[in-house]
């Protein structure tokens, strides 16, 4: 008994510091257990993040990869071009305005060619108009560099 009770003779009081000891380790051990649960929930979401963190890692360098075959692309493109290209939005706004700009040269072109067809067409109705005159006698010297307005009204006038 002496064992159990120490060198106190009470009882009741060895009991009693036993109780309140075993007590303690079981509030300790407790605590120990809630530490340790949610020292293992933290780890699991460690290990969670970590793996999250690979897979963002992953798509980071794959993402690299594909900018770096992107950009390659870009410069391939832009390889007979006599200047640096800017941005690829930036370059889409300027190869729509070139294309707009072609679209105008163009239409200049074409204008161009009516204008001087028609031109060509005029100076023939003039020549024709003024070889009719002069056929019927009409002083023609001076319709000769006039504009087909004012041929016209010399024909309408030796025809009234």
């Amino acid at each position: 008994m002496t064992a159990f009770v120490g060198p106190a003779a009470d009882l009741p009081s060895a009991y009693e510091e036993r109780v309140a000891a075993a007590d303690t380790l079981a509030d300790r051990r407790f605590e120990n257990a809630q530490a340790a649960g949610e020292m293992a929930v933290l780890e699991r979401q460690i290990e969670d993040h970590e793996g999250e963190l690979a897979k963002l890692r992953d798509t980071e360098q794959d993402l690299n990869q594909q900018r770096t075959g992107l950009e390659g692309a870009w410069r391939a493109l832009w390889a007979g071009a006599e200047f640096e290209p800017l941005a690829p939005e930036i370059m889409l706004e300027w190869l729509s305005a070139r294309a707009e700009i072609l679209t105008l040269i163009e239409t200049r072109e074409t204008t161009r060619s009516d204008l001087s067809r028609l031109r060509d067409k005029e100076a023939d109705a003039k020549a024709g108009i003024v070889a009719e005159l002069a056929a019927l006698g009409e002083r023609v010297e001076e319709l000769q560099n006039g504009v087909l307005s004012v041929v016209i009204e010399q024909a309408a006038a030796c025809s009234s």
